[in-house]
């Protein structure tokens, strides 16, 4: 070999090496999600025609959406379909806990109705009740003056502790839906982000949403195990009921 093929040689080599560094480094931009505008050389033959615009029989057909184009990347590929599958799950979860959460509210709004039913109804048409203490309350928190109090038997009514303990649970159960809703809503935005088809998130990106997905996902957890505690009969207000004062007068009517 001359010194004129050995020099013509090192400059073809030091090309193709120029040439592979370049193409390494637009994959690892590609990979990243940087669209650097070269990612056809990257793709099969039945790719890089789609991605010109071109189907395999040299047709017009489907282009490759950008998220398609960043799905070819199995590394990437692997990141978005977890993730996926992830914000599916967690959506199910959210969904599971909404109806159960929803269910315990009509039922303690059912509980409640049925106190108001039993309680005692003044003559303006209000309902009150009586608490440990023997003194007599409207259900909007208003003092019953004794001699109307006294006119009732209050025998066998529910109290005002049991009255008011179903209102905070109901308002505790109300608080929970709300943060739940807001859940739920924040892993549709999450699932829409993960579904845009013409601006993919970045593979950090995906990252950051899967941690998301899972702190969203442990803290439905938690409000399950505060739903629990709410629904259960331990209520401080059922023991009220059997120690109820109750009033007795010479001049005891029959209760309305």
């Amino acid at each position: 070999m001359d010194e004129a093929d050995s020099g013509f040689r090192e400059i073809e080599d030091a090309a193709a090496e120029k040439r592979r560094l370049a193409d390494l480094n637009d994959l690892n931009n590609e990979r990243n999600g940087d669209d650097v505008g070269r990612i056809a050389r990257f793709l099969s033959p039945k790719a890089r025609a789609l991605a010109r615009g071109e189907a395999s029989d040299g047709k017009n057909g489907k282009r490759l959406s950008a998220l398609e184009l960043a799905l070819l990347d199995p590394a990437y590929a692997f990141v978005y379909n977890a993730a996926v599958k992830e914000n599916r799950e967690a959506q199910n979860r959210a969904q599971a806990f909404q109806a159960r959460i929803d269910d315990a509210i009509i039922h303690m709004q059912r509980e409640i109705d049925g106190t108001l039913d039993k309680a005692i109804t003044l003559p303006n048409g209000e309902k009150a009740f009586m608490n440990r203490h023997g003194e007599a309350w409207s259900a909007d928190g208003d003092r019953v003056d004794d001699a109307i109090a006294e006119g009732f038997d209050w025998t066998g009514r529910p109290s005002l502790e049991t009255y008011q303990d179903q209102k905070q649970r109901l308002e505790r159960l109300e608080a929970l839906s709300h943060e739940g809703r807001a859940m739920s809503l924040r892993l549709g935005e999450i699932g829409n982000d993960l579904d845009d088809r013409d601006h993919p998130l970045k593979k950090d990106e995906i990252d950051n949403l899967r941690a998301e997905m899972k702190s969203i996902t442990d803290d439905i957890e938690t409000m399950d195990r505060r739903l629990d505690s709410l629904v259960s009969d331990n209520s401080p207000g059922i023991q009220a009921d059997h120690e109820l004062a109750v009033v007795k007068t010479a001049n005891l009517v029959p209760s309305l």
